[in-house]
């Protein structure tokens, strides 16, 4: 009886550790299977928490290799070129931006403060790579902003804009919103007004040119006319003049003669 009751005994340990082993198991190493067409591709990243992530999260995607990347790209970019997410790394995004870099020296200032910060001079795009797009919009619209020249270095890193902008970015919708916009305005209004400028100033000089020369016309003809009028005028004076004076020859002697010194002398 008791060499029966130890035989009950060992197997209850056995069995016991055998389930144990196999909870252990299943929460190291999940089941659930991928479904390719499911919008939502999950797959396990360095950290071990699976990645949930919708394909339409920026639109339909132009190229999808699954549990690899997915790829966004924009004819009319508000303000990204394209969006990359890779899986499996610590920052999955990166964001792509056509800009123009004042110099080298700016980009590698930027460079220093963000190491990861990258530059394709082939397209001429900048890319940041992001755990989200809020990161990325706080952090380019600061970029953008000391390259026009309305922020400094100093003022970013002594006011924390960074942290600031990107804490506000992650938390509010209104605040994306704002800085694409903000974004897009500086790299493009920008270029849009200063077209209109031109185009307003050719207009006007074209205008004033025409007015110059319409007045310049409108001067030699009337230079023309006085002409005419003088010498006409002239011709009239000279008929008078001869006219005038054979009237005085036929007086004659009959005018009194200029002398000085008398008291009714004709002057």
């Amino acid at each position: 009886m008791l060499h029966q009751l130890l035989i009950v005994v060992i197997l209850y340990i056995i069995i016991n550790q055998a389930i144990l082993s196999f909870s252990e198991e299943k929460k190291k190493n999940p089941s659930e299977k991928v479904n390719s067409n499911n919008p939502l591709i999950n797959q396990s990243s360095h950290s071990g928490v699976a990645e949930i992530i919708p394909l339409d999260l920026f639109g339909k995607p132009n190229q999808v290799e699954p549990n690899k990347f997915i790829l966004w790209t924009f004819l009319e970019p508000k303000p990204w070129t394209q969006i990359i997410y890779n899986y499996g790394q610590e920052y999955p995004f990166k964001f792509f931006l056509k800009i123009k870099i004042p110099s080298l020296n700016d980009y590698q200032t930027w460079k220093q403060i963000i190491p990861n910060l990258e530059f394709d001079s082939k397209t001429g795009e900048l890319v940041v790579p992001s755990k989200d797009e809020g990161s990325a919009l706080a952090i380019v619209n600061l970029i953008v902003s000391n390259f026009q020249g309305q922020l400094s270095i100093d003022t970013i890193l002594e006011k924390n804009l960074i942290q600031i902008s990107i804490a506000k970015a992650q938390q509010y919708d209104m605040v994306r919103n704002k800085l694409r916009e903000q974004i897009v305005e500086t790299l493009q209004g920008k270029h849009i007004r200063e077209k209109n400028d031109f185009e307003k100033d050719l207009a006007n000089n074209e205008r004033r040119s025409k007015e110059r020369k319409s007045n310049e016309t409108k001067s030699n003809e009337r230079k023309l006319n006085e002409t005419k009028s003088n010498e006409s005028f002239d011709n009239n004076d000279s008929v008078d003049d001869n006219e005038s004076f054979g009237n005085n020859e036929s007086f004659g002697n009959n005018e009194p003669e200029a002398y000085e010194g008398g008291e009714f002398s004709y002057v």
